[in-house]
């Protein structure tokens, strides 16, 4: 790794060399106490910074609740994808990534509209603070074995444009005016 940072060999091509060779060569070992420095030196850190492990757990758990919109979006055949064809997996997998994104943009949109319907800005700030803070991945107001029919909406679905919408000046927590 020394010789990587002080550019007297580069990294492809020590992993042209790793890569040509078996797992007991002296570069290999090498390279893999390295990573578990690493990995040690991570996990000490991580142990020790409280503030970190919660940022982290704050992620991991936005990603559950992606995948649980999934699972719940996916209800079919007891939310198992059986096998078939390439392309009907694909098709599947798509179809499901775009009902995703749908409840996501869906609530993106509901809540632009609520915040410019706010007409005090402190009270505005607060609940969009409390939204930064939380996640636009909800659904338990969608029905997700309804049948819908937007042919028939009168007017608009939200009050605010979208020109409205990407006026909407926030700042975040933290930051002054």
């Amino acid at each position: 790794m020394a010789s990587i940072k002080m550019n007297y060999v580069s990294a492809a091509d020590i992993f042209r060399k790793l890569s040509s060779s078996t797992k007991d060569t002296e570069l290999y070992r090498a390279v893999k106490e390295f990573g578990r420095l690493l990995k040690t030196h991570f996990l000490l850190h991580y142990m020790n910074d409280l503030d970190l492990r919660q940022r982290i757990e704050k992620q991991l758990n936005k990603v559950e609740l992606g995948q649980s919109l999934s699972r719940s979006i996916f209800h079919g055949r007891g939310k198992r994808l059986y096998v078939g064809a390439k392309e009907d997996i694909e098709r599947v997998l798509l179809c499901s990534t775009i009902l995703q994104n749908i409840v996501i943009a869906w609530n993106y949109l509901y809540l632009s509209d609520y915040l410019l319907s706010i007409g005090d800005s402190e009270q505005r700030q607060a609940v969009a603070d409390g939204i930064s803070e939380g996640s636009v991945i909800s659904w338990e107001h969608i029905n997700m074995l309804g049948t819908y029919d937007i042919d028939h909406l009168e007017g608009p679905v939200f009050l605010a444009s979208l020109q409205q919408m990407r006026n909407l000046k926030l700042r975040h927590s933290g930051q002054k005016e």
